[in-house]
């Protein structure tokens, strides 16, 4: 770049590139329309889910529902069960919780091309700012674990209060706030039209090679650029209007039943009024002891069991009430209507934990289970070999729209889905 400053230009350009680029077209779908949008949601149960009460002992589509799964009879067509699957080589315990929805630990991101980015946010890229949040990020008391990757290696907060999820969704910000978000918004268009101009000033300096690299920086900027213009305008835009969900006052620990219904019932109407697309929720696992009959010992000793049969017993109550939470939340989507299908048919929903056995810290044989979405389910898939369980993720993001032939370690799809 023989006299232009370099270091300037590369300092001025990764303040802006940070956002992420946004590949998709812009704007909502058409008002109308009588096409209904793809969503994904992913469900993390921080402490997996105990093997010996999770996996069916049959397998295929006749298979008798195993102990924890039972509540979820009534859609035995509408889900598929996955045993035999891991993230191969990610190890690590509760650390590794974070290679969860990549399959790719931090430390090796360098190894692949996108880095540790996860499903969930590989999937907001595609959908870009046809919503108003690109994706939704939910931790019920989930302490500091990092369950959304970007591209970059940088983890996505997760909103952890459930006042603060309903104001995020539907309480419009006052003026003040709004013009903070707009100077926000100036400012880096004001960067953009730095580096527009800097760009330009040394274009003609470029051989062919150095030339069409440039090219394909400028585009990601125009695509930065559209991205900021419709942020404008979603904050000018009124937040859609819902009826407030009952005392959202409480604690998961306290009132369990009640919080788990909320948080839920707060991802319907997230998915009902299109404001995301996208939704990653995580469970938690403290300490303290959940708040249903039964039991009266912390919900993280109970992990660490022991095959202890109190604490199985225990530990087997909490996670069946997981799966009532999702076929109540699976009924709801059900039942509602769009486009002349239903929200449970364009909504797939994986549910999983980054641990095969808590006891004992083991990430190998981890639980999977994927909803709706309209796919083929199979009943309770084996894989007849140790499979990469970036491969649900690649048939997910595939069903999702997305023209993709891989996704971090994946090594194929899992056919017989779609």
């Amino acid at each position: 770049m023989n006299n232009f400053d370099r270091r300037s230009f590369l300092k001025t350009a990764g303040i802006c590139m940070a956002l992420p680029y946004m590949p998709s077209l812009i704007g909502q779908t058409k008002k109308g329309s009588n096409v209904s949008p793809n969503r994904l949601l992913f469900f993390d149960v921080w402490l997996g889910l105990e093997a010996t009460a999770f996996f069916p002992k049959n397998t295929g589509k006749d298979y008798t529902l195993s102990p924890t799964l039972k509540p979820l009879q009534k859609h035995k067509n509408n889900f598929t069960v996955f045993s035999n699957v891991e993230h191969i080589g990610v190890t690590g315990g509760h650390r590794a919780q974070h290679a969860l929805l990549s399959g790719v630990l931090l430390s090796e991101a360098s190894q692949f091309k996108e880095g540790n980015i996860t499903a969930d946010i590989k999937a907001a890229e595609h959908v870009g700012v046809k919503t108003r949040y690109q994706s939704l990020h939910i931790g019920i008391d989930s302490g500091n674990n990092r369950m959304s990757w970007t591209r970059n290696g940088n983890s996505v907060p997760m909103v952890k209060k459930l006042d603060d999820v309903f104001k995020m969704l539907f309480v419009d910000d006052s003026k003040s706030v709004k013009a903070r978000k707009n100077r926000a918004l100036a400012e880096n268009s004001s960067i953009i039209d730095v580096i527009m101009a800097q760009s330009k000033s040394i274009d003609k300096k470029l051989d062919k090679e150095d030339h069409e690299k440039m090219d394909e920086y400028l585009t990601s900027v125009r695509e930065t650029e559209k991205k900021l213009q419709t942020q404008r305008n979603w904050i000018q835009k009124p937040k859609p209007k819902v009826q407030k969900p009952r005392d959202m006052r409480g604690s998961i620990y306290k009132d369990t039943e009640k919080i788990y219904e909320l948080y839920y019932d707060l991802v319907l109407l997230a998915l009902k009024t299109d404001s995301s697309r996208i939704v990653s929720m995580q469970f938690p696992g403290g300490g303290a002891p959940i708040s249903l009959d039964g039991i009266d010992i912390g919900y993280h000793l109970l992990s660490h069991h022991g095959k202890d049969p109190e604490r199985l017993k225990q530990l087997h109550i909490i996670e069946r009430h997981h799966m009532e939470q999702l076929s109540r939340f699976m009924t709801k989507l059900q039942n509602t209507k769009e486009a002349g299908s239903n929200l449970l048919d364009k909504t797939a929903i994986f549910m999983s934990g980054c641990m095969g056995n808590a006891s004992s810290h083991s990430n190998r044989r981890l639980p999977a289970l994927l909803a709706g979405g309209g796919f083929k389910h199979q009943g309770h898939m084996k894989m007849p070999k140790l499979t990469e369980m970036s491969n649900i993720y690649l048939t997910m993001l595939q069903n999702f729209g997305m023209k993709i032939d891989n996704f971090g370690p994946s090594t194929g799809t899992i056919d017989k889905l779609v």
